[in-house]
């Protein structure tokens, strides 16, 4: 191996290659600086303003929640639903809460949660206040109505003055005059009841479960009380949480506007570092512009130049390859030179064993069809005739079978043998087409020509005399064999006419093997 030396390849690779690395760790040193600053003035906005303005969309979309749920608590239908939203309340206030103490200073915000959350205590109780007051309507109906039922029952006169009284009515009353008419009119039928004289005891058990401070009128009337109460103390959290709300609206304009500021500040700052990076760029671009002409001088003009002169050396060229330099390139040229004659020899050799079949060192399918693509080209230019003669061994599997194959492949080696001696000419081939098969291209021969051929290799494999007990009672190898001839009118179907000339074996085949049949004959019908 060569020495290190300053002016080889290696050494000026490796100088330009250091002075752009130091080149690249400057610009990433100043990158880093100018993306430090930027990343503080960044995260300023990631890490408080937008999480703050997240926040305050959150709480107003929670109030928001809290109004609706507040508003509609008292026209819950059942107690399922009611601790559903008990408990989404109490939910969102603990939300609000963690929200204004991670994210606010003011104090009224707080002091507003609190107020509202102590307003809602009291709507809790009065609700809880209505549902007991309820109760007890409930309880205390269905007991006066089991026991008006059974005075009911004993007098026909009380149920007909009893009866335009409903008592059930009293759970339907909404307000306090609608109340007080339903009293008014259950007196007026005590009344009437005191006048009888018969019916002191109904009267005076009427009066104590209707009228008494614990009675169904007193308790109705608290119920109603309550509910006044309930809706007042409605309003009113509602009035907060508007306000409220508007608050936290307030805060958001606020801070999106100091968001948008914050935003300019970062695209101003991000503006100036992209042009310190982009001076920096076009200057590395610069060097790197230099680098590429240097080896562009150096290495690249001379490999184009050798590729140059490889190609043209691959394509068939004879001469070596040469270089005036003495480096690495030069080291190459002369490598190449050398495994280059060594490759043509090998090429030489492996074309030969790649065309040629192993077993009958005839040409192998391979070389047969590019001999036939050139014999189409041939009839195509000159309007000439040729024909294609296909040969199959008759019953050759059970010459294989019985005699085995050592003496198949010595079969078939004499019989490519005696067709190798059967060509006349150097435009003829014989070749081995696969298996037991074997192929013909008889150039510039007609339909005659190829018959007189096609009966000379039948007298030939029968001269030959191969034993072969099992071949129909012949005793012998023979062969069937398929003819097609082409010109230019039907060269243009390319393998198709192959195909037509295994047609033409097939029914060699049919009329008893041992014989042959042209395509023209077989087509038309005629037999041969």
């Amino acid at each position: 191996m060569k020495n290190f030396r300053i002016n080889s390849l290696i050494f000026q690779f490796l100088v330009l290659v250091v002075s752009s690395l130091l080149f690249l760790t400057f610009m990433a040193a100043v990158a880093y600086y100018e993306l430090t600053d930027y990343a503080l003035r960044f995260s300023k906005v990631t890490d408080y303003s937008m999480p703050k303005l997240v926040k305050i969309a959150s709480i107003h979309s929670n109030i928001k929640e809290l109004s609706y749920l507040i508003e509609h608590l008292s026209d819950a239908s059942s107690g399922i639903s009611k601790r559903i939203a008990y408990r989404r309340i109490d939910e969102i206030f603990i939300l609000v809460k963690e929200d204004e103490l991670t994210i606010f200073n003011e104090k009224n915000l707080n002091i507003n949660i609190q107020v509202i959350e102590e307003h809602y205590n009291r709507i809790y109780s009065l609700l809880m206040e209505r549902e007991n007051y309820s109760e007890q309507i409930r309880e205390g109906l269905s007991s006066f109505i089991k026991e008006m039922g059974g005075f009911s029952a004993q007098s026909e006169k009380l149920n007909r003055i009893l009866n335009p009284v409903s008592f059930v009515e009293i759970q339907e009353i909404h307000s306090r005059s609608e109340l007080k008419s339903f009293a008014r009119k259950i007196k007026q039928s005590l009344n009437v009841l005191r006048e009888s004289n018969e019916f002191e005891e109904v009267v005076i058990n009427i009066e104590n479960s209707l009228f008494a401070s614990d009675g169904i009128v007193k308790l109705k009337y608290k119920e109603l009380n309550a509910k006044t109460r309930l809706k007042r103390q409605i309003n009113l959290i509602s009035s907060l949480l508007y306000n409220f709300s508007n608050e936290i609206e307030f805060l958001s304009v606020n801070l999106n506007d100091t968001l948008i500021q914050e935003s300019k500040e970062s695209a101003l700052a991000l503006k100036k570092e992209i042009n310190v990076l982009l001076f920096l760029f076009l200057g590395y671009l610069a060097y790197l512009t230099f680098i590429v002409f240097y080896l562009k001088h150096k290495t690249i003009d001379r490999l184009v130049l050798l590729n140059k002169n490889i190609q043209q050396k691959i394509e068939g060229g004879d001469a070596l390859l040469t270089d005036n330099y003495d480096d690495e390139i030069s080291y190459i040229i002369k490598s190449f030179n050398f495994y280059a004659l060594k490759a043509e020899n090998q090429n030489r050799r492996l074309e030969e064993l790649s065309l040629t079949d192993a077993l009958t060192n005839l040409p192998n399918r391979r070389m047969f069809d590019i001999r036939f693509e050139n014999e189409l080209y041939f009839i195509r230019r000159n309007d000439h005739v040729s024909s294609v003669i296909l040969i199959d061994v008759d019953n050759f599997k059970l010459y294989n079978d019985n005699y085995g194959h050592l003496y198949g492949d010595r079969c078939l080696k004499d019989l490519a043998e005696i067709f190798r001696k059967s060509v006349r000419r150097d435009t003829d081939t014989v070749a081995r087409y696969g298996g037991e098969e074997f192929v013909f291209i008889l150039s510039n021969s007609n339909i005659d020509d190829s018959k007189k051929i096609a009966r000379e290799l039948l007298d030939s494999v029968e001269k030959l005399n191969i034993e072969h007990k099992f071949n129909n009672n012949r005793g012998h190898v023979t062969v069937s064999i398929g003819i097609t001839t082409i010109d230019s009118r039907n060269c243009e179907l390319g393998k198709i006419n192959i195909e037509n000339a295994d047609k033409a074996l097939y029914a060699a085949k049919e009329k008893g093997k041992n014989t042959f049949v042209h395509y023209n004959d077989f087509d038309k019908g005629e037999s041969l």
